[in-house]
């Protein structure tokens, strides 16, 4: 809290800048006459206060700071006038509004006639001496009232840009947060080489702006030197330590992952040491008879002449799967049915363990088309599913799940 004496000053305060001034502060007070401040220090890595005090003239001054470790209350409460209750026996003067006792009302109301006068913008009630000195900022958007004498500081404070260093122009209000964020010429301490340094633009690197780091054109190139990771003993560098680390800590997931059905139309887990790496649903058929063999060919040549009858079905190998999606399709017959069944029984047990069966569930048949879509943008089948599963199929929920792992 200043009180003054004699003159005036504006009042800057900073965390990071030893000297503030109009161009280098966190908060500021720069109203004519006695001033307070009250504000929170966001960023409790500062160890320092520095208070600026700048006059144009001499000045003579009492100041005092007071810490506070009560929660911050922000901007003054205002009261409500509605819910004011009034005195009994107490009533209204209709000058000043203040509530009177009726014994003394008419002997206030005369004095206050003579001697006071209220303000019809703000309410305030003045002294008609001082009343000559009050002042309103007409400009579209402000609402400061105070001393005439400070109309002229008021509007070149205020009203008028100042040019920053940086070569932009800003309006008092609009500076700290432009100092403090987007400035090139702001100082940070930078959060590799931890000195005080020049920030910089903004990096406009392709892996940053990828990344999304938000990286200062200094903390760029300074966190491009690298380190040695401890589990893979692979270099990395500094500014991406934490995704480095975040993406172990994903492989370690994925590889937990339970393996998903071999039947590319299912999106069901399987169980270890399961038959063919099949789900239990798409399995159970080929238990039937002793030949595995003779029943995979069976359930294909099935599914090429009369299909599985299933409205949701879109396998390509199925002829009900067909009909769902291709117009005029006919079946075909038996002969050709049982060649492409025995060429389908031998890519399925191939290298890559594909099968064409159709699935047993709507649901689990929309979840694997799902995934093999945002499997098109680079990520694991498992990993996919695995997504959609945790946000209840939402196709987009899970895009943004997988991009929040930084997993490209």
């Amino acid at each position: 809290m200043i009180t003054f004496k004699e003159g005036d000053v504006d009042v800057f305060v900073s965390c990071l800048y030893e000297y503030p001034d109009l161009m280098h502060h966190d908060y500021y007070n720069v109203d004519y006459g006695d001033k307070s401040m009250e504000f929170k220090i966001e960023n409790e890595e500062h160890n320092h206060l520095y208070i600026g005090l700048v006059s144009n003239v001499s000045s003579v001054l009492d100041f005092k700071m007071i810490r506070s470790d009560k929660p911050f209350q922000g901007d003054k409460i205002k009261i409500k006038l509605d819910t004011f209750e009034p005195k009994e026996g107490t009533q209204q003067c209709q000058n000043c509004k203040a509530w009177i006792p009726i014994a003394t009302l008419d002997m206030h109301s005369a004095f206050c006639q003579r001697n006071n006068i209220i303000c019809t913008k703000c309410l305030l009630v003045f002294k008609r001496s001082e009343y000559e000195n009050h002042w309103h900022c007409d400009m579209a958007d402000c609402d400061y009232v105070g001393d005439k004498r400070a109309k002229e500081k008021h509007h070149t404070s205020i009203h008028i840009p100042k040019l920053c260093d940086c070569g932009s122009f800003y309006f008092l209000s609009d500076i700290a947060t432009h100092r403090r964020t987007d400035c090139p010429e702001r100082k940070i301490i930078c959060g590799f080489c931890h000195l005080l340094v020049r920030a910089g633009p903004k990096s406009i690197l392709a892996k940053d702006l990828y990344l999304g780091t938000g990286l200062s054109e200094h903390e760029s190139v300074c966190g491009s030197r690298t380190i040695t990771c401890i589990n893979c003993q692979k270099p990395v560098q500094l500014k991406e330590v934490l995704i480095h680390a975040k993406m172990h800590s994903l492989v370690e997931t994925i590889s937990v992952l339970p393996k998903v059905c071999s039947n590319v139309n299912c999106s069901n887990t399987v169980k270890p040491n399961s038959l063919l790496d099949l789900c239990e649903s798409c399995s159970l058929p080929l238990l039937d008879q002793n030949s595995i063999a003779q029943q995979v060919i069976q359930t294909y040549h099935s599914q090429l002449i009369t299909g599985c009858g299933k409205p949701f079905c879109q396998n390509t190998k199925c002829y009900t799967g067909l009909c769902n999606t291709i117009d005029q399709v006919f079946p075909m017959n038996a002969t050709d049915a049982a060649v492409e069944a025995i060429s389908l029984y031998k890519e399925s047990l191939g290298s890559t363990k594909s099968f064409y069966f159709c699935s047993s569930s709507e649901t689990v048949h929309k979840r694997r088309l799902l995934a093999n879509e945002i499997v098109g943008m680079g990520y694991n089948l498992d990993l996919c599913i695995k997504s959609l599963e945790e946000n209840g199929d939402d196709m987009n929920e899970a895009i943004s799940w997988l991009l929040s792992t930084k997993m490209g």
